[in-house]
């Protein structure tokens, strides 16, 4: 009986639109546990998650089937229990409504 290893380890990283400093502290508080989950729900495995105010790293251990496209499509598609994600975040800058996209 012959027995296969697999170590797929995924290091991805997304900017938010325009590289504008959307992601403060109060938002990565809850987006880094998030895309863990997203992760968790989807068989991979959330090493390590961080970022700064305009883009997010992620690095993920991958089932031996799943290729890096499809893992990078479900962490942006971001479903979870059917859901989708808050892909963007709504702020006020100076009066006006910004959107902040991870792309």
């Amino acid at each position: 009986m012959s027995h296969s290893y697999v170590s797929n380890l995924m290091h991805c990283t997304f900017s938010t639109k325009e590289r504008y400093p959307f992601i403060d502290s109060n938002l990565q508080s809850r987006l880094w546990p998030y895309i863990g989950g997203i992760a968790r729900e989807n068989r991979m495995k959330a090493l390590a998650i961080g970022g700064t105010a305009d883009h997010v790293h992620a690095l993920l251990s991958l089932p031996g089937m799943m290729s890096f496209a499809k893992a990078v499509q479900l962490i942006k598609v971001g479903r979870r229990n059917g859901c989708t994600t808050v892909s963007s975040t709504e702020r006020s800058l100076s009066g006006r409504k910004a959107t902040a996209h991870l792309v």
